[in-house]
C-alpha cells in the first residue's frame, strides 16, 4: 500500500539537498512549528497561504507530533529515483491511495507509480488530502480492509 507517495515527476527544481539537515537542526532546537512549515513549503511545496491556513488546526497539531520524521521524509523525496523496470517486477497487488482533495502534484506522482506497477489499483478517498489517517481514519481503514479482503 502506498498513500500519495512523495514522487513529483516533472518538477523542474529539485528539492534542496540541505533540507534534511535544516529540518534536523530545527528539531534539535525544539522549533517543531518551523520544521513543519519548512517541510511543507519545500517538500510537497505547498503555497505559503496553504501552510498558514493549516497553523493552529488539529491537523497542524498532529503534524507537530510527527515532526521528528520529516527529515527522513525529505531524504526519501530527495533520493528517490523511479525505476519503472524494477516496479514492473512487483507482481503482488498494490493499493495506491489518493485524497480527492489533494494537490494535482500528488495525483500525478501516484498515477505514474501505479502505471509502472503491473497489478496496481488507485482508490481515491473523497474530500481527503494527504492526511486521511488523521482526518478520516475510519474511511482509510475501510478502504484498506476492502482491498485486503479481495487480495
Amino acid at each position: 500500500m502506498l498513500y500519495e507517495p512523495p514522487y513529483f515527476p516533472g518538477v523542474e527544481e529539485p528539492r534542496a539537498s540541505d533540507l534534511p539537515d535544516r529540518l534536523f537542526e530545527l528539531i534539535r532546537a525544539a522549533k517543531l512549528d518551523d520544521a513543519v512549515a519548512t517541510f511543507l513549503l519545500e517538500g510537497p511545496r505547498l503555497p505559503p497561504t496553504a501552510v498558514e491556513a493549516r497553523r493552529g488546526t488539529p491537523m497542524w497539531q498532529e503534524a507537530l507530533q510527527c515532526a521528528r520524521s520529516l527529515p527522513y521524509d525529505s531524504i526519501i523525496q530527495i533520493s528517490f529515483k523511479l525505476d519503472p523496470g524494477r516496479l514492473a517486477d512487483v507482481r503482488i497487488p498494490t493499493l495506491l491511495l489518493l485524497g480527492g482533495a489533494s494537490s494535482p502534484a500528488m495525483r500525478v506522482g501516484t498515477e505514474v507509480i501505479a502505471g509502472a506497477l503491473p497489478n496496481a489499483q488507485i482508490v481515491v478517498m473523497p474530500r481527503q488530502e494527504h492526511v486521511a489517517m488523521v482526518s478520516a481514519p475510519d474511511l482509510l481503514a475501510d478502504v484498506v480492509k476492502a482491498f485486503l479482503a479481495v487480495n
